[in-house]
């Protein structure tokens, strides 16, 4: 690599495209950071993106990443599903606004399901639906197997084929109350439930992903929620292993 490269060594590769996805900065202002035209900057992100990918991959830290899910690990309490959603740019043509305009956010939106375990690491996360996809019709598309461990969804599911270890708590019949006990298992789901909303919630400290992201490429922005994943995926590790070595 040459001296005169605009991004010169590893250490301001890195910081480039941390930079560039944790604060979503537009690409004039990351070129005044690091005095290169916008161009470069569209250039440089371009190419260092899947680099990035491949880097943490290589570490382990990229969850599975598509369409299919087999669990393997069958010591495990439970996992958690759910769907998280973020907003896009709108499109011109007018049924694919359709497509993209998530009532429930009321924003053009795409839409990921995850699955994480009880420590909050993310074992799947699946391709981008559009915004108007149902959480039910997304999970419907997928093959999942998690085999023996209790998987717990939410009441966005409901419907769901709850044979083997599925668990979706229990809707409120319309003009009747819950008993007491279906309420009790409803709050100690919704307890271990919580744990992934802090997770997506995590995966959103970049806010490329938090905010409108302003990428239109379809591929680049399936490669950022598997980069941002990622992250938090080694967020969670050094956390473990922090409170280990504290105790």
């Amino acid at each position: 690599e040459s001296l005169r490269s605009s991004l010169y060594g590893s250490k301001n590769k890195l910081n480039f495209m941390l930079m560039s996805m944790k604060a979503n900065m537009t690409q004039e202002l990351l070129g005044m950071c690091f005095q290169m035209s916008q161009p470069k900057v569209s250039e440089w992100f371009s190419y260092l993106l899947p680099v990035l990918e491949y880097s943490l991959d290589k570490l382990g830290l990229c969850p599975v990443f598509g369409m299919n899910y087999e669990h393997q690990d069958k010591a495990e309490t439970h996992l958690l599903g759910d769907v998280t959603e973020r907003e896009i740019p709108r499109k011109t043509c007018y049924s694919a606004q359709k497509e993209d305009f998530s009532g429930k956010s009321h924003m053009h939106a795409e839409k990921n399901f995850g699955i994480c375990n009880p420590q909050g690491s993310i074992l799947f996360m699946s391709y981008s639906f559009s915004g108007a996809t149902h959480d039910k019709a997304i999970y419907d598309e997928l093959e999942i197997n998690v085999g023996s461990v209790p998987f717990l969804l939410d009441l966005g599911f409901v419907g769901v084929d709850e044979n083997g270890s599925t668990m979706v708590p229990f809707k409120k019949p319309k003009g009747k109350e819950l008993g007491k006990v279906k309420k009790q298992l409803n709050q100690a789901m919704s307890k271990l439930r919580v744990k992934i909303e802090h997770v997506f919630a995590g995966v959103k400290r970049l806010k490329m992903l938090k905010g409108k992201i302003r990428i239109p490429c379809y591929a680049k922005r399936q490669t950022i929620v598997k980069i941002a994943a990622a992250i938090h995926n080694l967020r969670v590790q050094h956390r473990s292993s922090l409170v280990i070595n504290s105790q």
